[in-house]
């Protein structure tokens, strides 16, 4: 069986929360307008929308004019206008969380995403703090300073996985050198410690200078 791929089913699944709401709202305008008897027609969603929609005395007013129509529907009605209501309020909190749900990365080839960049280094900083804590070296009080500045520039950076190649080719650059910093952290010990701190102060500089120009490039995108 052939597999349908994630975008396409994102799409459908986008289409079908935009359109479900437009729907069911039809479905009710035809039923109230056209398939309900007379004497029922053409006031359910005029009140309903009355209800909603009304300054708060109005509202008070509108919802027991609201009761007393449905006390004199068919019980079948009744039933179906709760359960019509039911779902376009389903529709509709569906159609705000989509709407205000951010979108996922674009670039498939991005080494890090979102707010993966900021949440390594965080780990990055926990690693140095331990370290000092067995090694009493004044290189590390340095170092750790440092990290922490790229880690707040990182924490305000816009989310990884956005933009064009040019854009994308950058971040993957800053994502290496801060895999590359975790890595050294996690064996800073092992050698001389000193010629390591080195290393990790030039890296962490060289990623400072990345991210200036990523802001610059997202400028321009």
């Amino acid at each position: 069986m052939r597999k349908i791929p994630k975008t396409s089913q994102q799409k459908k699944i986008r289409m079908l929360i935009f359109s479900a709401p437009v729907f069911i709202f039809l479905i009710g305008v035809i039923a109230d307008f056209v398939i309900f008897p007379r004497k029922y027609g053409g006031k359910v969603l005029v009140m309903l929308f009355a209800w909603l929609l009304n300054d708060t005395p109005g509202t008070i007013n509108t919802f027991f004019d609201l009761r007393k129509l449905f006390w004199g529907m068919h019980p079948g009605i009744c039933v179906f206008w709760g359960m019509w209501m039911s779902i376009f309020i389903a529709s509709l909190f569906f159609l705000c969380k989509q709407l205000h749900r951010k979108p996922e990365p674009d670039a498939i080839n991005a080494v890090l995403q979102k707010r993966e960049p900021y949440l390594l280094l965080q780990g990055v900083s926990d690693n140095l703090r331990q370290a000092k804590r067995r090694r009493n070296d004044n290189g590390l009080d340095a170092l750790i300073y440092k990290v922490k500045c790229l880690e707040e520039k990182l924490f305000v950076e816009s989310d990884f996985g956005y933009g064009g190649d040019v854009v994308i080719d950058c971040e993957n650059d800053i994502s290496r050198k801060l895999q590359f910093i975790k890595e050294m952290v996690s064996n800073i010990e092992s050698g001389n410690i000193t010629d390591n701190i080195n290393i990790l102060n030039e890296v962490v500089s060289e990623t400072n200078m990345l991210l200036s120009k990523r802001r610059e490039l997202k400028k321009g995108n």
